[in-house]
């Protein structure tokens, strides 16, 4: 018997083989990125696709990012990091599809600079100003098709401004005035979906303190929002916020939300 036989494999397959590892098992790729230089080179788009920022690691290791950076596609920023910080951190990622900030509050220098990123298309952010054309310009997040605010939007410019989004699909307001939604959907044709988060029950509040702390709940609910009826527009609630963002669970939401649509326009 022959103890040196091998058997040698297209560089096709084998490259198949390990991104559909790295693909399955996120916990792994940094052990399969230590395999070979060949491997490596297989592993690191996956490795750096997502990112979450739970302390000051951005500021820690700007080589790092500088040089992998661009393979990144959906960051959460879990940390309060400061407008400047976030906005000097920006340059890193030039092809983030997704963005999501669970502390941190922004403003004017936020909107201008993630304005001109041509890839972005989802966006959770606490602002700490209203939108206005004029933080951004009216040719700005020209791919941008799902746009969550963790704020209360009461103001007519602010309506008037996300007219300006010009691809901006789905939108998820926190409490909104209802009047404000009624102009919201009368003015945004194109928009498909509304969310509309409505506060959430004490007795929900005081059940899920006893979840474990990575665990997240939402309920879309049947009734309208107060007085508005749109087939377009969901009320839910829901609880940790933090962790769904954490969780990657943000496109369970928008799926939910249009699940409850597609069932409204059946008649079911």
């Amino acid at each position: 018997m022959n103890n040196n036989f091998s058997i040698t494999i297209p560089e096709d397959l084998e490259r198949e083989i390990f991104e559909l590892a790295a693909n399955t098992s996120p916990s792994c790729r940094i052990t399969l990125a230590c395999v070979s230089k060949k491997v490596n080179c297989w592993v690191l788009p996956k490795l750096y696709r997502s990112l979450l920022f739970s302390h000051q690691e951005i500021f820690s290791y700007p080589d790092t990012f500088s040089r992998y950076g661009h393979y990144t596609q959906d960051i959460v920023f879990d940390v309060p990091y400061g407008e400047m910080g976030l906005t000097q951190c920006l340059p890193y990622f030039p092809c983030v599809q997704s963005l999501f900030f669970s502390k941190a509050y922004l403003g004017d220098a936020f909107l201008r600079a993630a304005r001109n990123y041509p890839c972005l298309k989802e966006l959770w952010v606490y602002l700490s100003v209203d939108l206005n054309v004029t933080n951004y310009g009216s040719k700005s997040f020209v791919n941008l098709t799902h746009l969550a605010l963790f704020k209360s939007v009461r103001s007519w410019n602010e309506v008037e401004a996300i007219q300006y989004f010009p691809v901006l699909s789905h939108i998820l307001f926190v409490d909104p005035d209802e009047v404000v939604l009624v102009r919201t959907l009368a003015s945004c044709h194109r928009l498909e979906l509304v969310l509309a988060a409505k506060p959430t029950p004490q007795e929900v509040v005081k059940q899920a303190r006893r979840y474990r702390k990575k665990e997240w709940k939402v309920e879309f609910l049947a009734q309208t929002y107060g007085q508005v009826q749109d087939i377009r527009l969901v009320a839910f609630w829901l609880v940790g916020w933090t962790n769904l963002l954490n969780r990657w669970g943000t496109s369970r939401l928008w799926s939910g939300g249009e699940d409850v649509v597609a069932a409204r326009a059946a008649g079911r």
